[in-house]
């Protein structure tokens, strides 16, 4: 399973375009990016193309944790659980349906179990565009399941969908290099959410990847991408956010990750002055997961 994050308009949510589980507007408290919501999502922008479902019906299970770089006895600091499950249906041998499910359990403070927002995708598996050039498509629906989404943002849901080109020369085959689109929009009951912000209406995020992949075990990911976001007033920011993973197989069924991501604004209050960096103790988060598929 992968996700790519995008930005979320708010300063007080952050939002992901995910590959099959996103949670609309449920952030870990950093401004964001734009598009299907993120929650405490992981594996932020690594932009590797669904693979091949061998099995008619099948299901994957994650387990996640996730925290920042906050002193830990600061109100900033958060970790997080994330227990995520993806039912697939094949439905044939390009499409491919999946059901998006996720529940957090808060680490730190309030220590609450909260339901996220689930999504239903439509993907269309590799296809061969030219010589070792490979093109990927999905289609994302984002279904209101949380509480923050339904009742504070007012969120009917959203509709997204995701190109991406993946490079991986048979003369070069350690590495594989990858472009990803992605855009999502959202509708709401309200145009302002209680707490008085305005909506998110569009967001747009592109990345560019780059994969090391020294054997069919080990795989190191690196990514990052610029994202817009526009809300229903006609605000729009500039958001920007950067991922590094290691991810190990063990075997067709289990694998494992660590990643650092760090994602927010690109530009400070003024305007001007650039706010993009690679480390933040704030924003930066550091996860690590560990997924069964059958």
């Amino acid at each position: 399973m992968t996700t790519l994050a995008l930005l979320s308009a708010s300063a007080s949510r952050s939002v992901a375009f995910a590959t099959e589980t996103s949670p609309a507007g449920q952030g870990t408290g950093t401004s964001s990016i734009p598009a299907v919501p993120q929650a405490e999502s992981t594996k932020v922008l690594k932009a590797t193309p669904a693979s091949p479902v061998s099995k008619t019906f099948g299901i994957s299970a994650e387990v996640a944790g996730t925290s920042n770089f906050a002193p830990a006895d600061s109100t900033d600091h958060k970790a997080v659980m994330v227990f995520r499950l993806r039912p697939t249906c094949k439905l044939s041998d390009l499409w491919t349906l999946a059901l998006g499910m996720s529940v957090s359990k808060g680490l730190t403070q309030a220590r609450e179990t909260t339901l996220k927002d689930s999504s239903l995708s439509l993907a269309l598996m590799s296809q061969p565009i030219g010589p070792a050039l490979n093109s990927n498509s999905r289609a994302v629906i984002v279904l209101p399941t949380s509480e923050i989404s339904r009742k504070e943002l007012s969120l009917l849901g959203s509709v997204g969908v995701q190109q991406a080109f993946v490079f991986k020369p048979a003369t070069v085959n350690t590495f594989e290099a990858t472009y990803v689109f992605k855009a999502q929009k959202d509708f709401y009951q309200y145009r302002v959410s209680t707490l008085g912000e305005s909506n998110q209406s569009l967001g747009i995020v592109n990345a560019l990847g780059l994969a090391y992949l020294p054997n069919d075990k080990w795989r190191l990911d690196m990514a990052a991408g610029p994202g817009l976001s526009w809300t229903y007033e006609g605000n729009s920011q500039t958001l920007y956010s950067i991922n590094e993973e290691l991810s190990y197989t063990f075997n067709a069924a289990l694998s494992t990750a660590i990643g650092h991501t760090n994602a927010g604004e690109a530009f400070k209050d003024n305007g001007r002055s650039a706010n993009i960096s690679l480390f933040n103790g704030y924003s930066s988060t550091f996860y690590g997961t560990l997924t069964y598929t059958y």
